[in-house]
């Protein structure tokens, strides 16, 4: 199942940016237009990150991530490099000498990522450490472009103290969010996604309706009622800490990203 989520999430960003194909920059994204969350593969991206995406003209992305949920923890890392949509072939790619697995999805575009599509090997990067861990990224090259080295600070680690795990929330009041580690004294970001399904059954697949906002690690949030209109029954709440950094390397430049993402599912009444 964790192969198949992996998969649809991956195709759906593939689809995604491939719906603008041209001479192989990155589709630009209008000032005016209302920012959302994109994926490479489970990994959420930031507006703020994928609107350095766009307008630095970036020439790939290489992410790791730590998921936890009530019912366990994982950890998925991932790489593309070249500019969407015609990603290229960087050789070997490692995160702290732990290989990732390169998998080719459409238009023979080929995506690194710690699950093999093939659903037949180990997922990669399982002892992979967070909490202010150092994630060194290792990649081989090709014949145009020589092989580098980078690295970032994962964040520190955290949890979510308010809501807990299946609470009843009352959307009048609003929803209240604590989580621990709270400091301005790092260079922790912090991203909320709240999304429930909406409870229009006219569409299929039912849509599902998001807000989202990125906030300081003060360790407290409140969204308002009004900011909540859309939001009802079971309902995902997301925190993301998240740090990041541009290497620049033979005058291609790339995103790393490091996050921890930690979820709590409630009931919006």
């Amino acid at each position: 199942m964790q192969h198949i989520k992996i998969f649809t999430a991956m195709l759906f960003v593939t689809l995604f940016f491939f719906g603008c194909k041209d001479s192989g920059t990155v589709p630009t994204v209008p000032e005016e237009e209302k920012p959302t969350i994109t994926y490479i593969g489970e990994q959420p991206i930031p507006p703020s990150l994928a609107k350095k995406q766009t307008t630095l003209k970036l020439n790939g992305v290489m992410g790791t991530m730590l998921t936890e949920t009530y019912l366990g923890k994982s950890v998925y890392g991932h790489a593309y490099f070249g500019t969407l949509p015609n990603t290229i072939d960087m050789g070997t790619v490692t995160v702290n000498n732990d290989t990732l697995y390169k998998n080719n999805l459409l238009l023979g575009n080929l995506f690194y990522t710690s699950v093999s599509f093939d659903f037949k090997k180990p997922r990669a990067l399982d002892s992979l450490e967070f909490n202010r861990a150092i994630h060194t990224w290792n990649v081989s090259g090709n014949e145009a472009i020589t092989g580098f080295q980078t690295s970032i600070q994962s964040p520190n680690n955290f949890e979510i103290l308010q809501p807990t795990q299946g609470k009843t929330i009352s959307k009048a009041e609003g929803i209240s969010l604590e989580w621990s580690e709270g400091s301005n004294s790092t260079d922790d970001n912090v991203l909320i996604i709240i999304s429930s399904i909406s409870t229009d059954r006219t569409t299929y697949p039912p849509k599902v309706n998001t807000v989202f906002k990125e906030v300081p690690n003060t360790g407290k949030y409140i969204f308002s009622s009004n900011e909540l209109t859309e939001i009802s029954g079971f309902t995902t709440i997301k925190i993301v800490k998240f740090n990041h950094n541009i290497t620049t390397h033979q005058e291609n430049s790339y995103l790393v990203v490091s996050e921890i993402v930690k979820t709590v599912d409630v009931n919006v009444e």
